[in-house]
C-alpha cells in the first residue's frame, strides 16, 4: 500500500466515515460518543448547549450535560430528515440519518477531554468577572495560563469545523444529494436546526431553573 492510499484512507475515516459506517452501527457508536462527551463535559463544567455552541457555565445536574449532546443531534436529525424527504429522489432511511448525525458529534469528545485536561478555570473565572461581572474578583492569569487557554480555544475551533464537515457529509450521504442542492439545503437546514436546538436548551434551563 503506497503513502497516497494511506492518506486517502485516513481522510475518509476522519471526514467521510459514513461511506462504511451507517445505520444501527452509527447510532450505537455515535450515541456512545455523545454519552462519553457528556460525562467529560460534566467533569469540566463544559456546556454544549447548541449545535455549534461550546462554553463553560454554571454547575448543573449530571443528566443535563448528557442530554445536551443528544438534543443537538436530534434537532439536526429532524430537520435534515425533513429536507431529505423533500429534496431526495431516493428514500432516505431514518436509521442512516440519525446514525450519521449522532456520529458527526464525536469530535466534541476531544473538546470535552481538552477542557478536562487543560487547566482553564482560572482564565474562565477572570473573563466572566471582567466582561460579564459574574463571580468573584480573580487575579489576571499569567502567560502560561493564557497560552493553555489559547490551545484549548484552538482545539474547540478545529473540532467544531470538523463536526460541521461530518454533519454535511452525513446529510449528503443519507439524503443522496450532491452539488449545489446538497450545500444550499444543508446550510438552510443547519440554521433551522440551530434555532430549534437553542429553543429546546433554553426551555430545559428554565425547567431546571439554571
Amino acid at each position: 500500500m503506497n503513502r497516497k492510499t494511506v492518506e486517502v484512507s485516513l481522510q475518509q475515516r476522519l471526514f467521510q466515515p459514513f461511506n462504511f459506517i451507517a445505520g444501527l452501527q452509527a447510532i450505537f457508536l455515535g450515541g456512545t460518543a455523545v454519552f462519553i462527551t457528556g460525562v467529560l463535559a460534566y467533569l469540566s463544567n463544559l456546556h454544549l448547549d447548541g449545535i455549534p455552541d461550546v462554553h463553560f457555565g454554571k454547575d448543573a445536574p449530571f443528566g443535563l450535560f448528557v442530554v445536551q449532546g443528544f438534543i443537538n443531534a436530534f434537532c439536526a436529525f429532524v430537520v435534515f430528515m425533513l429536507a431529505a424527504l423533500l429534496l431526495s429522489k431516493s428514500k432516505p432511511r431514518v436509521a442512516d440519518m440519525l446514525g450519521t448525525q449522532l456520529l458527526a458529534r464525536w469530535p466534541m469528545l476531544f473538546v470535552a477531554l481538552g477542557a478536562l485536561l487543560l487547566p482553564q478555570k482560572h482564565v474562565t473565572a477572570f473573563l466572566n468577572y471582567s466582561y460579564l461581572k459574574e463571580g468573584e474578583v480573580v487575579a489576571e492569569p499569567n502567560s502560561l495560563q493564557w497560552i493553555v487557554f489559547a490551545v484549548l480555544i484552538l482545539i474547540i475551533f478545529i473540532c467544531i469545523i470538523w463536526m460541521v464537515a461530518l454533519m454535511f457529509n452525513g446529510y449528503a450521504v443519507s439524503a443522496n444529494l450532491k452539488g449545489t442542492t446538497a450545500v444550499v439545503s444543508f446550510i438552510a437546514a443547519l440554521i433551522i436546526a440551530v434555532v430549534l436546538a437553542e429553543l429546546l436548551h433554553n426551555q430545559l434551563y428554565k425547567f431546571l431553573l439554571i
